[in-house]
């Protein structure tokens, strides 16, 4: 008799604990999801800057139509200056009409007339970009690498040295004669001579485009 009660007051104690639980329980909710941030639409350009957007889409438009190659453009204080070069025949000087022909299509593709100042970068005059001996070449991407011995790289103990690519109107020479622009291992250990656009990528060896490449 004993034992059926003892039984009896387990199972009543159960119950009790599990209704008590039914109502503590809170009912599961998914979590909810973290809402995505929406990134405010650009301010559409204005002014000058508008002007610049307009002309970057149609440059190598340009550089066909007026045989000018684009080298730099930017925005200065109350203009846009460029600074511009003869493609294709690169040693051609660009007259004064050529120039102001250019600017006319600028004008046209930009809708409106707006302060712009051209300058013209001459090829290949004045001191070269580039000179030195040939080290090595990068056949992947048709590069010379460039060491001049007797130049210091800043102020480290390093020689100067670039690796050349080719500009799309390059010509290379071999003395005087017009050669081949593809590089190869035959070439290690020439002299060479390079006109470049003027643009390094500051980096070592740096990395220069040659427009005109001489090799001894």
């Amino acid at each position: 008799m004993k034992l059926k009660l003892i039984v009896c007051a387990c199972l009543i104690v159960l119950a009790l604990t599990g209704c008590a639980s039914e109502r503590n329980a809170e009912p599961l909710l998914p979590s909810p999801m973290p809402s995505a941030s929406v990134k405010p639409p650009d301010e559409p350009a204005t002014g000058l800057a508008a002007v610049q957007q307009k002309l970057n889409e149609h440059y190598a438009e340009l550089k066909q139509t007026h045989a000018i190659e684009i080298m730099y453009s930017g925005i200065g204080k109350d203009e846009i200056v460029m600074t511009v070069r003869s493609y294709g025949d690169y040693e051609r000087k660009l007259s004064e009409q050529e120039i102001t022909d250019y600017k006319e299509s600028l004008y046209k593709l930009a809708g409106e007339r707006f302060p712009v100042t051209v300058n013209v970068m001459e090829c290949c005059e004045g001191v070269p970009g580039a000179t030195g001996v040939i080290k090595d070449i990068d056949v992947t991407n048709n590069q010379i690498l460039l060491v001049n011995e007797k130049q210091k790289n800043g102020n480290t103990d390093d020689p100067v040295a670039n690796w050349v690519g080719l500009t799309e109107d390059a010509q290379v020479f071999f003395g005087d004669k017009q050669t081949s622009r593809t590089f190869d291992d035959s070439l290690i250990g020439k002299e060479a001579t390079a006109w470049t656009t003027g643009l390094v990528l500051s980096s070592y060896p740096g990395i220069v485009t040659a427009i005109k490449l001489v090799i001894e």
